[in-house]
């Protein structure tokens, strides 16, 4: 072939046939090129074809994890329906003539303190190939408010929160109560009761500050349960969203 070309310019050039000869050559440059644009344009292609196939993934990843964390989200949020109804019941139940039963239950539930751990395995993932894989502006942008405003401001609740108990519930509750666990399933048991002696439960009636601690008690976990209840808003309708984006990526292939 190299051959042949090879004649033929000759050929051309001997023949003083310039003008023919520069046709030709142009020709051959425009192939040339039109053979690297092809190429480029193939890779091109190959890379977008990865990157959709990454996006996708991120995306699954994500819905998978928030999945998770609403059904966390949702369990805590019962448990602090739980704590608030304790503090509501105990200042009635605390005129009894003796502690009962439900009272002993109530009491153990005020040094209830849910923690919340979000699952950021595809946040992470997102991280690593950078938000900018996400083709959807506007679902970008609310994964990136979750993940870096909501649930980081929501942790410092739950931090406020956990000092609180530490600093104050525990102690209080330790001066009047024993605190026995129920091992009888094979675990510790939530709803536990405490359990107190007859002279224990007349200096707690006597003492004013523990009905003021149970106050506090409900304070705190109103505001924590408020916050968490934004973020279960927030967390469902972000759900949507990539529920949305994943069935019209999969409408489009």
């Amino acid at each position: 072939m190299f051959l042949s070309l090879k004649i033929i310019r000759e050929k051309l050039m001997s023949e003083h046939k310039f003008y023919r000869y520069s046709l030709y050559a142009l020709g051959e440059v425009v192939l040339v090129v039109i053979g690297i644009l092809i190429a480029l344009k193939v890779n091109q292609w190959n890379e977008s074809l990865v990157e959709q196939e990454l996006e996708f993934k991120i995306i699954q990843e994500l819905q998978s994890n928030l999945v998770h964390d609403l059904s966390e989200l949702r369990e805590d949020i019962e448990l602090m329906e739980m704590v608030a109804k304790a503090t509501h019941e105990i200042p009635q139940q605390i005129e009894a003539e003796k502690p009962s039963k439900e009272f002993l239950y109530n009491a153990a539930k005020i040094r209830v303190a849910p923690h919340f751990d979000p699952n950021k395995s595809g946040y992470g993932l997102l991280e690593s190939n950078g938000i900018g894989i996400l083709s959807n502006d506007a679902l970008r942008n609310a994964i990136s408010l979750l993940y870096e405003r909501h649930y980081p401001y929501y942790r410092r609740y739950e931090q406020e929160r956990m000092q609180f108990v530490t600093a104050h519930v525990m102690p209080e509750t330790m001066k009047y109560f024993f605190m026995p666990f129920d091992f009888s399933d094979g675990g510790i048991d939530i709803h536990f009761s405490h359990s107190m002696t007859d002279t224990d439960y007349e200096k707690l009636q006597k003492d004013e500050s523990f009905i003021k601690l149970v106050s506090a008690v409900g304070f705190e976990n109103s505001a924590v349960k408020s916050r968490a209840q934004r973020i279960e808003r927030t967390v469902t309708a972000l759900l949507l969203m990539l529920r949305e984006e994943i069935d019209n990526k999969k409408a489009s292939q």
